[in-house]
């Protein structure tokens, strides 16, 4: 199995995005872990992540679509969105916003079966997924390709969120209350794990 190259990237940048608000109690950046109960990530971090998508990908994100995110899922589920779509727009020489899900590929984009096959082998290399020859016919719409995707990529391994940052931020900041309290929420074996390294 090949590596999600856009998945993995999501948990990266939401991982750093965590590691530059402090905090310290989270252990890990999984799929279903909420970005605002469980990463603690306000809405202006969820607007920095938008936005961070939006450069990283090459993808716009409207303000909508950005409220709805409330998973790390969900996220990677956009962004693979936006890709998918905008890979498809480059590929058949159209414009993004004619792209849309419900768009059929060959009548409404005017792909044919050498672009499907083209455009199918993309998604395989980025997404890390095998698509047959079966499945590459019955892609009909832009819907069927997303679900496609969709079906075939595995779940990810959480990230761990390195403590050795948050340590080193702290102490740079100097130690107050606030500090203070944030590094001993920091569970004991990491703070030993990290001091020995």
């Amino acid at each position: 199995m090949k590596e999600n190259k856009i998945s993995k990237k999501v948990m990266a940048l939401i991982e750093k995005q965590i590691d530059k608000t402090i905090n310290p109690a989270l252990v890990e950046v999984a799929p279903e872990k909420r970005l605002t109960k469980d990463l603690r990530l306000d809405s202006l971090d969820r607007l920095g992540l938008a936005i961070i998508f939006e450069k990283e990908f090459g993808i716009a994100i409207r303000n909508e679509e950005e409220e709805k995110l409330s998973t790390v899922q969900d996220a990677i589920d956009l962004v693979a969105e936006k890709v998918i779509m905008k890979t498809i727009a480059e590929k058949l020489e159209r414009k993004i916003e004619n792209v849309t899900p419900d768009k059929r590929f060959i009548e409404d984009l005017g792909g044919d079966s050498i672009d499907r096959m083209e455009i199918a082998l993309t998604f395989e290399n980025m997404f890390g997924i095998e698509i047959t020859n079966a499945e590459e016919e019955n892609i009909k719409t832009v819907r069927d390709i997303m679900n496609l995707v969709n079906q075939k990529t595995q779940p990810l391994e959480p990230l761990k969120v390195k403590s050795r940052n948050i340590i080193q931020k702290a102490r740079e900041i100097g130690l107050n209350d606030q500090t203070n309290e944030i590094l001993n929420s920091i569970p004991k074996n990491i703070i030993a794990e990290e001091k020995s390294k």
